[in-house]
């Protein structure tokens, strides 16, 4: 994963945890998601859609 996009309805972001270290908010930039650490995102929804995607270096879906 190189790439988290976060779109839709929020009232807040309340965290975005990764490997150990907390980011602040709003929070931009590439973080280099590898197989065995651990991604956690809280959020509040306005009860709208919320997407959360998580990309490859190419662009493309990394959950298919």
């Amino acid at each position: 994963i190189d790439h988290v996009s976060i779109r839709g309805d929020l009232t807040k972001l309340r965290l975005f945890h990764y490997g150990g270290r907390i980011f602040p908010n709003p929070y931009m930039a590439v973080a280099e998601l590898t197989p065995g650490k651990r991604l956690d995102i809280s959020a509040l929804p306005t009860g709208k859609r919320v997407n959360i995607n998580l990309y490859r270096a190419n662009k493309e879906y990394a959950l298919q």
